[in-house]
């Protein structure tokens, strides 16, 4: 397991040396398995371009986090339907009702709280923060704390009750199913991360599984070495986060 960062201000030319890495391991093996994960579709799609412009994007897959956990899971013959948005307000909208609520219980009902409640879910999600330890991430156990950990329990029970998942709860679903078994992604040759000035908790924690599973991991990240420039200095943790958890080459 080799890891890189390349770190360079932006704009720089991180994603033609990311382009020309994936380009040089296809040409040596044609058939070697190759993940490029980048941030959104529109990134995807101009990765592609500039890949193809090379000579041909045969071979990569160029995926978000989003679409890799889903590709994890159709490997791992795991894949379960996801909730629609309509279908995930309804079930937190019945997780409120079913919760036994004392401090939020004047709340029960308006639209506000419960759009609040998706959104708080969504991040204890990709915080990688079960029910059952969602004291640790609010840093306080209080009522408040305790009647969340209720209203995300009671959500988790209706998910796993009809069988199906969220859109964040496919991440976790996807690394159980790549810490059970690391060679469902083949062995790969080459993983790719660009686009990021950082990542939540969930990320890391599929990086550190992707990097143990590949020959060789490139991640980019805005900045520079000495990180005189103001502008810079924000992106620190980011790669302070995958130092400690990939001791990797700058």
């Amino acid at each position: 397991m080799k890891v890189q960062i390349l770190l360079s201000p932006s704009a720089s030319g991180k994603t033609r040396t990311c382009v020309q890495t994936v380009r040089e391991v296809l040409t040596r093996q044609p058939l070697a398995p190759v993940w490029v994960v980048v941030g959104d579709h529109r990134q995807a799609a101009h990765f592609r371009r500039r890949l193809a412009a090379t000579g041909g994007a045969l071979g990569a897959r160029i995926v978000t986090f989003a679409d890799l956990y889903l590709e994890i899971l159709e490997i791992a013959g795991r894949r379960i339907p996801i909730v629609p948005a309509a279908m995930a307000h309804q079930l937190v909208q019945t997780a409120i009702s079913r919760a036994e609520l004392e401090y939020f219980a004047g709340l029960r009902g308006l639209p506000g709280f419960t759009l609040t409640l998706e959104t708080a879910l969504a991040e204890f999600k990709r915080s990688g923060v079960a029910p059952d330890r969602l004291s640790e991430l609010t840093g306080q156990g209080g009522r408040s704390t305790q009647e969340l950990r209720r209203i995300y329990q009671e959500y988790q029970t209706l998910l796993e009750w009809i069988g199906w998942t969220d859109p964040d709860g496919t991440a976790e679903l996807a690394l159980k199913a790549l810490e059970d078994e690391p060679r469902l992604m083949g062995g790969c040759a080459l993983l790719v991360v660009d686009g990021f000035d950082g990542f939540t908790t969930i990320q890391r924690r599929a990086l550190r599984l992707l990097a143990q599973c590949s020959h060789r991991t490139l991640i980019t990240l805005p900045g520079e070495t000495s990180w005189g420039r103001p502008v810079h200095r924000g992106f620190q943790p980011a790669l302070g986060d995958l130092q400690q958890d990939l001791d990797p080459e700058i």
